[in-house]
């Protein structure tokens, strides 16, 4: 029977990455109205987009090793782009129309 090294291990893990998860309201300050929990698993890759409706803020519960969240206003993930970071709460002064999870 082969025991597993460290280096296997950890190049492993590496192989092992994370799921992004985000909250959204359709209320403001991230903390009212409706609420749903979005998950984004990290083979998204880039210029993955997610359309949302009646959306007006966002939370970043957390990354997945690597990856970037960021908001739009529109609903193709081009137009007033807002890096949304772990805990914080991202809103415009409209509502929010897509945001993408971009991994390596």
């Amino acid at each position: 029977m082969k025991a597993f090294t460290p280096s296997l291990i950890l190049a492993l893990a590496a192989l092992v990455a994370a799921d992004s998860h985000l909250d959204s309201w359709s209320g403001s300050n991230c903390n009212s109205g409706d609420h749903l929990t979005w998950t984004a698993p990290p083979s998204h890759g880039p210029n993955t987009c997610k359309s949302v409706g009646n959306v007006k803020s966002i939370k970043v519960n957390d990354l997945g090793s690597g990856c970037t969240a960021t908001v739009y206003t529109d609903s193709n993930c081009s137009n007033n782009a807002k890096a949304a970071r772990v805990g914080q709460c991202v809103q415009f002064s409209g509502k929010i129309g897509s945001f993408s999870v971009d991994c390596p």
